[in-house]
C-alpha cells in the first residue's frame, strides 16, 4: 500500500510538472504577450514546480563529492605492533575500561582501556553534509594512532529521523551515507574497525 502511495504521488507531481509550463504558456498568450515572454513564461511555469524540490541537489551533492576527494579515508598512523614496540611493557598491565563513555567536542569517548580510546565525531559542513570521524588515540599524549573519516548527505528517507528532518529526508535523489565506492562491504571503514578491535583487545584478559 505504501509503495502505491508514493507511485501515485510521483505520477501527479509528475502529471503537474509537464501541466504547468502549458498552463502559464497559455496565459501569456492570452495576453497577447510575444513569442519570447511565452517562451519565458513556459520556463518560470517549469521552475515553479520544481525548484521547491530540486534547488539544492546539485549544490549537495557537488559537496559531498569535493569533501570525499579532499579528505576521506582511513589513515593508519601506528599499527598495534608498533605501539607495542614503542611502549614496552605496558599493554599487559592493561585492563578494560569502567568508564565506558564520555562526552567531546561533537561527539563521544569510548574508554578501551587505561591508554587507549574511541573517538567519535560529528561534524555539520554545508549544504546538509556531515562529517563522520573515528579516531583511535594514545591517552598519554592524544596522538591519532588510526583516523576513518567519511561525509554523509544527511538524507535518511523518514520526515522524522536523521539529522536534517522534514522534507529534506525524503530527497532519496541526493542521498550519499558514504564516500566509500562500496558502499555495502564500506572496506575502508572493515579495516579501521579491525584496527580499532586489536587496540581494544589490549585491555582483555585471556
Amino acid at each position: 500500500m505504501i509503495g502505491l502511495l508514493f507511485i501515485g504521488i510521483i505520477l501527479v507531481y509528475l502529471a503537474i510538472v509537464i501541466a504547468a509550463p502549458k498552463v502559464a504558456m497559455r496565459t501569456a498568450r492570452a495576453t497577447n504577450a510575444t513569442p519570447l515572454m511565452v517562451k519565458l513564461a513556459g520556463i518560470g511555469g517549469f521552475l515553479l514546480v520544481t525548484l521547491p524540490l530540486f534547488w539544492d541537489w546539485v549544490p549537495t551533492v557537488m559537496a559531498h563529492s569535493a569533501y570525499c576527494k579532499k579528505d576521506a579515508g582511513v589513515f593508519v598512523y601506528k599499527t598495534v605492533e608498533q605501539w607495542k614496540n614503542e611502549n614496552p611493557g605496558v599493554a599487559e598491565g592493561l585492563t578494560e575500561s569502567d568508564a565506558k563513555t564520555i562526552p567531546i567536542e561533537n561527539g563521544r569517548r569510548h574508554l578501551l582501556n587505561q591508554r587507549i580510546a574511541w573517538d567519535i565525531r560529528d561534524i555539520k559542513q554545508s549544504w546538509g553534509n556531515w562529517q563522520r570521524e573515528e579516531a583511535v588515540v594514545d591517552l598519554k599524549d592524544g596522538a591519532v594512532l588510526a583516523l576513518y573519516r567519511n561525509y554523509s548527505t544527511a538524507v535518511n528517507g523518514s520526515l522524522v529521523g536523521g539529522t536534517g528532518g522534514g522534507l529534506r529526508d525524503w530527497k532519496l535523489w541526493m542521498s550519499h551515507r558514504t564516500c566509500e565506492a562500496d558502499e555495502q562491504k564500506e572496506p575502508g571503514l572493515n579495516k579501521f574497525s579491525n584496527l580499532m578491535g586489536a587496540f581494544s583487545r589490549l585491555g582483555f584478559k585471556q
